[in-house]
């Protein structure tokens, strides 16, 4: 999932930052394009998609934007996917969003979906032994001062968004919240941390 800025398509859309174009590849696309008859990750891609949207326009100025791609969005989205979450509503899910990038953003770690990380061998039983690979750190480039302003940032963004999205004291699976933090902590038990 990514903004079209360039190429055919763009050129006769008269607003191209609006204009999506699916880009996956390999497990992304298992998880993503074949998921989406499941109601609860149209929603989550849905949120997926808001969340890009804010950073692309109101908030492309802010230390956020700055910090985050299009991929850490789609990984976070990835992550709700294959931790099974199950919300009711774009609301829920972009409240689901929000609160894994705070953790993510606390934590300074945002772990890949693939590398480490043994939710992936609950979609694809084959891959059952990745749990033991080194764990990817999608933060491990951005120095630590930048944390606190994106973290900032994350609150303006919150504020502005504040009726979109369910605040995380008012999400109900707060084990898939944990689950997610824990994939976050440098001391998962058994799996490596590649920084």
């Amino acid at each position: 999932m990514k903004w079209i800025h360039k190429g055919r398509y763009a050129d006769d859309y008269p607003e191209p930052n609006l204009l999506w174009r699916e880009s996956t590849c390999g497990y992304e696309k298992d998880i993503l394009v074949d998921r989406s008859g499941d109601e609860s990750d149209v929603y989550i891609l849905t949120a997926c998609r808001i969340l890009k949207a804010y950073l692309n326009g109101w908030g492309n100025s802010s230390q956020l934007c700055s910090l985050l791609s299009s991929y850490h969005i789609k990984n976070i989205a990835i992550h709700c996917i294959l931790l099974k979450l199950r919300v009711s509503g774009v609301k829920e899910g972009l409240g689901y969003l929000i609160a894994f990038l705070e953790i993510g953003l606390e934590m300074e770690f945002l772990p890949h979906y693939f590398y480490g990380n043994p939710n992936i061998s609950k979609m694809f039983p084959e891959l059952s032994e990745n749990a033991n690979q080194r764990r990817l750190n999608l933060f491990r480039k951005i120095p630590h001062d930048h944390f606190a302003q994106a973290i900032l940032s994350l609150r303006r963004m919150k504020a502005v968004l504040h009726d979109l999205f369910t605040e995380s004291s008012h999400l109900g699976n707060h084990r898939i919240i944990d689950s997610f933090r824990n994939l976050c902590s440098e001391t998962t038990s058994g799996s490596r941390v590649l920084v």
